[in-house]
Order: structure tokens, then sequence, then C-alpha cells
């Protein structure tokens, strides 16, 4: 599996596994309310709540080096995986502010993860059933060996892997939601359904930012979407004398 150019992918829900009280009461608050037929999680039935994904050995995983800060490198024969989970559908929201008056200082980014309890235990899940899968699965328990390094030792509880989670996790870098599309009565939404910055002419947002909650998966595929549709857009008020704001 080390030796494999492309990693497994793979897409999993965790609400017939989990047994946490975080999740216990979401689930009981959710019943209450009876807002959606999506769970807790805010994720409907077809959709996963984690991403598992295998790559070849992650060398800036903190524990897996050395106290001179290099990695512990496989001796000859040895092969090292590296095993993703990445949080689908996630509740937590950060902010964005100025740091000053001055356009050129940069912005107070907070994106906080994990400030919501039930992504923290979803994700805590999702290890720890991908830690399951890979050391008892039929697949690979005669192919998984042990951790790496080898005097490290992985939790089996989700209680456990909360606090793993908590120590190693870290954005991947897909953010959205700054920039989020709205309707006018959102004192929160900065672009309309055209993708119009509000009280701004001739300025339109096409990435990831106007999206007001991410999908379930990466945010590659909608960027394309998004872009594409854009153009469209443009294409559209350009052709329509009625329109002044392109």
């Amino acid at each position: 599996m080390a030796n494999i150019p492309i990693g497994c992918y793979a897409y999993k829900r965790v609400d017939q596994t989990i047994q946490d009280p975080v999740w216990e009461a979401a689930k009981q608050k959710k019943q209450s309310n009876g807002l959606c037929d999506c769970d807790p999680a805010g994720q409907w039935s077809n959709q996963p709540h984690v991403e598992l994904t295998t790559t070849e050995i992650f060398m800036s995983a903190p524990h897996i080096r050395n106290t001179d800060g290099q990695p512990y490198d496989p001796v000859n024969g040895e092969g090292v995986i590296t095993l993703f989970v990445f949080l689908c559908g996630p509740q937590s929201r950060g902010t964005i502010r100025l740091s000053s008056n001055d356009p050129r200082s940069m912005p107070i980014i907070d994106h906080a993860w994990l400030d919501n309890d039930l992504d923290l235990t979803v994700l805590a899940e999702g290890c720890r059933l991908g830690h399951e899968v890979l050391t008892k699965g039929k697949g690979t328990k005669d192919i998984i060996i042990g951790p790496w390094p080898k005097t490290f030792s992985y939790p089996e509880t989700t209680t456990g892997w909360k606090e793993h989670v908590r120590m190693f996790s870290d954005a991947c870098y897909h953010s959205g939601g700054t920039c989020k599309m709205a309707p006018d009565s959102d004192p929160m939404g900065v672009v309309d359904c055209r993708l119009r910055v509000r009280n701004v002419t001739g300025l339109r947002i096409a990435d990831m930012s106007i999206m007001p909650i991410l999908n379930s998966g990466h945010t590659q595929a909608p960027a394309y979407a998004i872009g594409e549709k854009v153009a469209h857009m443009v294409l559209e008020d350009a052709n329509d004398s009625s329109t002044t704001n392109i």
C-alpha cells in the first residue's frame, strides 16, 4: 500500500457506530426541534460524515519525528502509509476580522475548527473507524503490522481519539464561506444570487468563499462549477442593455 502512487479513497457515515454523549445529546435536540430530516451533524442520509484517504508516509506529522525534528525513516523492506481522515460538512464557523484601517495589513483569521463539539466527536469517531479498518479489516489486518513509529500507540475509543484530534488536526486549506451568497435579509451575506457584491458596482466574487456551507467532499469540483456559472452570468449581463452592474 505504501508503493501505490495514488491513494485509496472511501467515504463513511458514523451514525451506526458512534456511541458518544455529545452525539446523543445532539440527536435528542434534533428530534425535538424537527426542523429538517438531516442528522445531528447536518448531513442527509446519503451524505458521508468523513472521507478516508491513504498516502505514503506523511513526514510533516509531528509524532513521526525524533527529538531533533528529523523523521523516523523506515528501514529496508518496511513500508509506511498515512491515513487522512477528513471531516465532511463541518459545523464550526471561524471569523475574519480587520487588523487595522490599513488595507495592506493582514487580516485576523480564526479558523475555529473543532469549535463545535460535534465536529470533534464525528472526526474522532472517523479516526477510530479508520484505525479499526486498517488494523482489523479483512483486507488489511495481515498487511498492517503496527503503528509508526513503532513506539507510538493509538487510542481505541472515540474519547481517546478526541485528544489525538485536538493535538494533530489541521485545516486542509479548503475553507469557504467568507463572502457567502445570501438573500438581502441576511446581514452577513456578501453576494447576491448572481455573485454580485452588494453595494459595490462592477464587482463579483466567484470562488469557494461564496458558499454558505461547505460541500461534503473536496472543493475543487464546486469551484469549477462556480467559475463556469459566473462566466455565463457575465455574458448574459453583458448582452442585456438594461444591466449596469456587470
